[in-house]
């Protein structure tokens, strides 16, 4: 009958975002992982800043403790620090990662769209101006 029905989404699949993985500061610990800041202007969009090492890193929705809970992943294993489409699903499998390098470490800004299932990645970088600089 060629119709649609829209439904609007007033809550936020999660509450609460993580972050996990040797590239992070949390480490590969499901207990008690960074999180995410929730927006206040939009509840579907966390915000993570922090320092990235070589290694790898995913998005963890909880329960704490729990290696096959809710996860956001890249679509693709070893998916490079790029803007792009995040796929969320329980489970331990597929187990894809993003992956940092030698070349793509430093500190970034992660914005995670539950609503569009997108991530952004922002460098932030950082410049020291005064006496005590060089």
């Amino acid at each position: 009958n060629k119709t649609i029905e829209i439904t609007p989404v007033e809550d936020a699949p999660f509450s609460e975002l993580f972050i996990v993985g040797d590239a992070t500061e949390s480490g590969w610990n499901v207990d008690a992982p960074a999180a995410f800041t929730q927006s206040e202007l939009d509840p579907f969009v966390f915000i993570y800043e922090g320092n990235f090492a070589p290694g790898e890193f995913k998005i963890f929705a909880g329960p704490m403790g729990d290696w096959c809970g809710d996860w956001y992943r890249p679509q693709v294993d070893d998916k490079g620090i790029e803007n792009g489409a995040v796929v969320q699903a329980p489970g331990c499998e597929p187990d894809n990662t993003w992956l940092v390098t030698e070349e793509t470490a430093g500190r970034y800004r992660l914005s995670l769209n539950t609503a569009t299932n997108t991530i952004r990645f922002n460098k932030v970088n950082l410049h020291m101006v005064g006496d005590a600089g060089p």
